[in-house]
């Protein structure tokens, strides 16, 4: 699924109780920390997707870009999946592609720019932790 339906976008992050009922491991962040936390990676996304694009024109560039705006769409697409279609065991694969684009992605903005990588390292971090924290949840909550 690579298409993000309008309505998915605005609503997947709406509390439910069937993210309340899942298992999960106990350092899981709060909800609040989740929400904070994105807001966050976005700005540190899009300072560094404008410096990237005020770099020097080059075919790292411009593979950086288009892994940036795919990366857009999987990490809006794991959120649908996760949340409004409950398929856990999708959004993990989702999850873990969307973390080695980013780092692919991250290599490639290093390389036009070293503020533009530095800016992405907490994105990867906190992928490495949402693949973690969804794998716990794929292998604690099997489908009934």
């Amino acid at each position: 699924m690579l298409f993000v339906p309008a309505s998915c976008i605005f609503n997947y992050m709406i509390p439910d109780e069937f993210y309340d009922n899942l298992n999960k491991p106990k350092f899981t962040p709060p909800k609040a920390v989740f929400r904070g936390a994105w807001k966050v990676l976005y700005f540190l996304m899009t300072v560094s997707f404008i410096l990237l694009l005020f770099s020097p024109n080059s075919f790292n560039k411009l593979m950086a870009i288009f892994l940036f705006l795919f990366q857009l769409i999987l990490n809006f697409n794991w959120g649908c999946v996760f949340f409004l279609y409950k398929q856990i065991k999708k959004a993990f694969f989702i999850c873990l592609s969307l973390l080695i684009i980013v780092a692919v992605m991250t290599v490639l903005f290093f390389k036009q720019s070293l503020w533009a990588g530095i800016l992405l390292i907490p994105y990867c971090l906190w992928l490495i932790l949402a693949t973690f924290l969804n794998y716990y949840v794929m292998v604690e909550n099997p489908p009934a």
